[in-house]
């Protein structure tokens, strides 16, 4: 659980966490609503970044290393970067208060 920029109050999940999506680059904004204090709270724009980093390192590792008509390595490799992306956004972005 993920504590709330306005409260305090551990009421964000790890899900609600990785569904905030900030308001840069055509990326519609995801916003979530604190069931504490209701109010709204989202995440930084440079949260991108650590999506673009993550797309861009499984796409350089998957055209390096991994024999595509192995089904197996494929499947490794996108979990793989999808655990690097979760583990990546958890830990370092952060929720933010957020004006309308």
């Amino acid at each position: 659980m993920f504590k709330c920029p306005h409260c305090n109050q551990r009421t964000f999940s790890f899900r609600t966490k990785l569904s905030l999506k900030p308001n840069k680059l055509f990326v519609p904004r995801k916003t979530a609503i604190c069931k504490s204090c209701k109010k709204t709270v989202s995440v930084p724009y440079w949260s991108i970044i650590i999506e673009m980093c993550c797309f861009v390192a499984f796409v350089i590792a998957a055209s390096s290393y991994m024999d595509y008509r192995n089904k197996i390595d494929v499947a490794l490799a996108i979990t793989f970067g999808f655990t690097i992306y979760m583990v990546s956004y958890l830990l370092i972005v952060p929720l933010i208060k957020w004006k309308e």
